[in-house]
């Protein structure tokens, strides 16, 4: 489990609003001072796409590690069935499809997290309705920028920590056997 890929997503987010404001103040003060410095804001543009790029393959790198730290017969998202770590992001890259796929990948990741745990004898649970909200304000409107990759990274810390203490399980139940 490589529990930075977090700080990463978020790091990368903060980096697309903070070019994209500068650019967007510099371009607009340039462009009032003379016409052809505009050029100039618009250059500090450029970074926010590479950070915004950034941003979503965290996203689907948290996602692959997400699922290959859940055991193979807990793996099952919704409608979909059982999941591989490759197959749950390639989903997202089928047209029309990845719609559904955001709702059916991180419910899945929260079930299975769940199911896992339960099985496991962890306290740990991930609440499902993080990840459904998620999703749901992934489809709205400037939430989907702004709120949107908030209430994402909360589910990330969320299933990070129940991912953890899964571990903890498992290492204190094979420290038992021997």
């Amino acid at each position: 489990m490589n529990a930075r890929i977090k700080y990463f997503f978020v790091g990368s987010y903060v980096a697309t609003y903070a070019f994209a404001f500068a650019g967007g103040i510099a371009a607009a003060v340039l462009g009032e001072i003379d016409r052809d410095l505009e050029i100039v804001g618009t250059v500090i543009l450029l970074p926010a796409l590479p950070a915004m790029i950034g941003w979503f393959g965290c996203a689907l790198w948290w996602v692959y590690d997400a699922w290959s730290s859940i055991p193979e017969e807990h793996r099952e998202a919704p409608l979909v069935g059982r999941v591989t770590p490759a197959v749950a992001v390639v989903l997202f890259f089928v047209p029309c499809f990845n719609a559904f796929r955001i709702f059916a990948c991180n419910i899945g990741i929260a079930n299975s997290i769940n199911s896992a745990s339960l099985t496991r004898g962890s306290r740990e649970q991930v609440p499902v309705v993080v990840p459904v909200l998620a999703a749901c304000l992934h489809f709205v409107p400037y939430c989907n920028l702004l709120l949107g990759p908030v209430a994402w990274a909360a589910f990330m810390w969320m299933a990070d920590k129940a991912r953890a203490d899964l571990g903890r399980v498992d290492a204190d139940a094979i420290a038992q056997v021997f």
